[in-house]
C-alpha cells in the first residue's frame, strides 16, 4: 500500500486539493476556486472549491438557482447551511438551519434558497461545489432578507 499523493495517483486521476486559495480575505464571507480547467464533467457542468469563513451566524441574504441543481460536498469541517423551499422571497419562518457535517453531500433541487455555510469551528470550512456550467452568470437570484436572522444552535 502507498500513501495518498499526486505521485501515487499519477495516470489514474487527479488529487483535487485547493491550491489557489487557502483562506478567506478579511471582510469576505467566502472564496471560490473553479475546477473547470482541471475536471471535465461534460460541457454542461462545472465544479469548484468553496472556502467558507468563520463569521457571526447572522443570515441577511440568500440565493437560488431556478433552473439547475447545485451539489455541495462538505470536505473539511462541520457547518450550518440555511435552506428555504422555492417560492417568493424567503421569510424567517420558512428558513431552516441544518447541520452540514464533514463528509456529507447535499444535492439541492432547483429553486431552493440557500446561503454560504457557516463553519462551526474556528477555522474556515471547505466544500466542493458542482452545478451546471455558468450557473453563477445565467441562473443566480440573490435576495436580501427583510430582516437579518441570528442563527441559534
Amino acid at each position: 500500500m502507498v500513501e495518498w499523493s499526486d505521485e501515487a495517483l499519477s495516470g489514474c486521476g487527479l488529487n483535487l486539493v485547493p491550491k489557489q486559495i487557502e483562506s478567506v480575505a478579511d471582510g469576505q464571507e467566502f472564496a471560490y476556486e473553479s475546477l473547470s480547467d482541471k475536471v471535465s464533467l461534460g460541457n454542461l457542468s462545472s465544479a469548484g472549491f468553496l472556502v467558507c469563513a468563520r463569521r457571526d451566524m447572522i443570515l441577511s441574504k440568500m440565493e437560488r438557482h431556478t433552473e439547475t441543481m447545485e451539489m455541495l460536498v462538505s470536505l473539511k469541517g462541520d457547518s450550518v447551511i440555511c435552506l428555504a423551499l422555492p417560492g417568493a422571497k424567503p421569510k424567517p419562518e420558512t428558513i431552516k438551519a441544518v447541520r452540514f457535517p464533514q463528509g456529507k453531500a447535499l444535492a439541492m433541487y432547483p429553486g431552493i434558497w440557500h446561503w454560504i455555510p457557516y463553519p462551526l469551528q474556528d477555522e474556515p470550512s471547505r466544500c466542493l461545489v458542482v452545478f451546471k456550467e455558468r450557473t453563477g452568470e445565467n441562473d443566480l437570484e440573490l435576495s436580501e432578507l427583510n430582516e437579518s436572522i441570528r442563527l441559534v444552535l
